[in-house]
Order: C-alpha cells, then structure tokens, then sequence
C-alpha cells in the first residue's frame, strides 16, 4: 500500500509545498515513470499519483525543452543571459561542478513545458525548471508561470506547485490567476540542487487548436516586484529590478 502523508516540508533536506493536499512517496520505478510527465520530485499529490499512473507515453501532446546561460561579473552583476543548446548547458555545467574556472561565475538553467491528455477534454500542463550548476549565484524573488491562449480554460483549482534545494525553508507566494494563465513567486533560497514545477488542468474550450506556453523569470537583485501580469504567452512584473527570462516554451494542442 503507498504510503500518504499531509503535505508540508518535504523530509531528506528539501522543502516541497502542494498546498494542503496529501501527497505519495513514488517508488523508484513510480519516479522514472512521473518524471516521463515533467514531475521530477520523489512525492506527488494523491490526485496526481491517480492521474498519471496508468499513463504512457503515448498521452504526451508535446514537449518543448529550452537552456539558458547567465553570466556574472565577481561581484555578482549580471552580464550576459543567452540562450544555449541542450550539449552546451550540460557540458559547461559539468565542467564547473568540477571546479572549472572559467564557470565559476556563471548559471545553466533547463526549463521544459509538457502537455499530457488525460482525456477527450481535459489535458495537464507541467512547467519543470532546474538550475544545472551548483547554488544559483543570485538568491531573489522568482516567478514561473503556464499561460495559454482562448483555445484552453485553465482550473485554478487543480494547480500545484512544487520547489526542491538542499535547505529545508521557504513556500511559494501567492498565486497570479488569470484568464490566460496561472503565475506562481516564490523566494529562490541558497543550496544547491534547486528545482521546482507546476501544473495545471486545462479544459478544452470548443476550438480546434490551442496554445500553451511556459515561463520563467530570475531575478538578479534584491528588488521584490510586486505583481504578475499574465497575457497569452507572456508574463510581465512591477516593482522590478534586473531579471532574466528563460526563452518561452510553446505547445500546440490540436483536435
């Protein structure tokens, strides 16, 4: 029988949050198998675990995967985001977790966007992040976010969210909802081995076509926005200092 558990810090030195829904401890196998579907965490909520695990690949509609590079001058300025290829990010994040100079001052972060259908209606939307280098060298506020287009309506009520590192504090903000979207702050804390995603339900809403988009945005100074803007494909913050954007992910759902 699978063991069930109250949500809340996640044990082992994370830090998770679901909001007040139970969640599962997956099995080794349950995790390669959740992971497949952009939940990369070792627990998932009990209306997840059911939703998913009699899945198979063939449920994925798409999944788009996009890697970025930040670089830092020593005292910590930014001074380059681009985006780079799936073999640089992995390679040049390899190089600096074994102590390589020419790293030190810089971040690899991977964001992926997978849309799952779970039936003739009703699809998921997963926004997965990770930083692939050590302990993000900036430690701010962030935000991630699904958005879409009129071809969706998303349910607010089936969101969730989900942030991994090696310390043992810290929860989301307050969610953004939006027509278009759902947005999710949070404080990015110290340690290493940070990840995180959401997810969403979306319901079809009588179109022949839809597009769903994934976000992520870094902050890069101690500046705490305020709000979150959501439009089809595109977030924006107030009260912001310097920040980053990962490249924006996109799938396209077709009846």
């Amino acid at each position: 029988m699978k063991q069930i558990i109250m949500a809340g810090i996640i044990a082992f030195g994370t830090v998770g949050w679901f909001g007040e829904e139970e969640k599962v401890n997956l099995t080794e196998l349950e995790q390669q198998h959740f992971q497949m579907f952009g939940f990369s965490e070792p627990t998932v909520t009990k209306e997840t675990y059911e939703k998913f695990i009699d899945l198979d690949e063939s449920a994925i509609v798409g999944i788009d995967t996009t890697y970025m590079e930040m670089e830092y001058d020593q005292q910590g300025n930014m001074l380059e985001a681009r985006e780079i290829t799936e073999t640089q990010a992995h390679t040049r994040s390899s190089q600096s977790l074994q102590g390589g100079d020419d790293y030190s001052t810089t971040d690899w972060m991977e964001m992926a966007l997978i849309v799952t259908q779970l039936d003739s209606e009703t699809y998921e939307a997963v926004n997965s992040w990770s930083f692939m280098g050590d302990s993000p060298i900036a430690h701010f506020r962030d935000v991630m976010a699904i958005t879409h287009d009129t071809g969706v309506v998303s349910d607010s009520s089936t969101a969730t969210f989900n942030y991994t590192t090696s310390v043992a504090t810290g929860s989301p903000r307050d969610p953004e909802i939006h027509n278009s979207g759902h947005a999710w702050p949070f404080d990015l804390e110290r340690g290493t081995s940070q990840s995180g995603n959401m997810s969403i339900e979306l319901l079809d809403n009588g179109s022949t076509r839809a597009a769903v988009y994934g976000h992520y945005l870094h902050s890069n100074t101690p500046n705490w926005f305020n709000n979150v803007g959501i439009s089809a494909g595109a977030i924006s913050v107030s009260g912001f200092g310097d920040s980053s954007s990962m490249p924006t992910t996109e799938v396209i759902i077709e009846w």
